[in-house]
């Protein structure tokens, strides 16, 4: 992280993400599942957080493939909303053709999103995506939604940062290609008019290799039931510009959530120490402006 969310706050959000991938330092993007999560990443001191499609299908309890635009921009937009720092948010494969990208585009912009990622994959996106079947456009459709996704950021009044995403070596249904070919695919997006890249590479070599032969900035999206997983500190000197965690946190949730209900279930109490319990209620209070909103009721005299 290259400065605190503070100093980041005092900015646009996205000229801000913009200075954060310009930057020489890696961004690191915590992903979130909504503004109580998104507030207590930024409360931590990242500079800038994440919203996915797995998550919004977890949250949503849908899966990824079945949730809709306006099902993800109205989650994203309550977190935009709350947080002061840039917010990224998966934008499948534009939700359809390239009229639909075009509308997705001035959606999320609309929504106070800051950067959106758009993946060469077909839609309606297939179930087994979940399982590493991936059904794959050629380049060229690709590349006509990342021409009509700059045409939709240019003919709004706002502005948003354009990350073209590429599953093309992740197990392609239609023809097999390599990192190669997919650093190739990814190039070409660059020449569409994308600013940032993020591909898949599945060992050390690619990753190496991406940061080599990819002629624009790169994500890399770490989760940890997949390699590699590398640490922030390797990828910086690779020269990647972010990495994102984006289901970290769902999973992380999940477990502690279904723990407690085990334990109310089999053991008839939480498990919960009372003191701990206090002082993360009192942090909740505070993320949520609880106090601010004491303050106004007592100058109102409500109290």
């Amino acid at each position: 992280m290259k400065e605190n969310s503070t100093a980041i706050s005092d900015r646009d959000p996205v000229d801000a993400l913009k200075k954060l991938i310009s930057d020489s330092e890696i961004t690191v993007v915590p992903g979130t599942t909504d503004a109580l999560t998104a507030n207590i990443a930024m409360s931590v001191g990242f500079d800038a957080i994440y919203l996915g499609g797995y998550a919004t299908g977890a949250i949503t309890a849908i899966t990824e493939p079945l949730t809709t635009m306006t099902e993800i921009t109205n989650l994203a937009r309550n977190i935009s909303h709350n947080v002061n720092i840039p917010l990224i948010v998966d934008g499948n494969a534009g939700f359809g053709n390239p009229v639909h990208t075009y509308r997705t585009v001035q959606e999320y912009i609309n929504s106070g999103i800051s950067g959106i990622h758009i993946e060469d994959q077909v839609y309606p996106k297939r179930m087994h995506y979940h399982q590493g079947h991936h059904h794959i456009t050629d380049t060229e459709s690709m590349m006509t939604k990342i021409e009509v996704a700059n045409e939709a950021r240019r003919d709004s009044r706002g502005d948003i940062i354009l990350i073209a995403r590429s599953d093309a070596n992740r197990g392609n249904r239609r023809k097999s290609e390599n990192i190669s070919d997919a650093v190739e695919r990814i190039n070409r997006y660059f020449d569409a008019g994308a600013d940032v890249g993020m591909l898949f590479p599945r060992t050390w070599e690619e990753l190496e290799f991406v940061a080599q032969e990819a002629s624009g900035p790169m994500t890399f999206v770490l989760s940890d039931n997949f390699e590699p997983r590398p640490t922030t500190r390797q990828l910086d000197s690779l020269g990647y510009a972010m990495v994102i965690y984006p289901t970290a946190a769902p999973v992380v949730i999940t477990k502690h959530i279904k723990t407690l209900y085990q334990n109310i279930k089999s053991l008839g109490e939480t498990g919960l120490d009372p003191n701990e319990y206090d002082e993360i209620r009192t942090y909740i209070e505070n993320l949520i402006q609880l106090p601010r909103m004491y303050e106004i009721e007592e100058s109102s005299g409500l109290k």
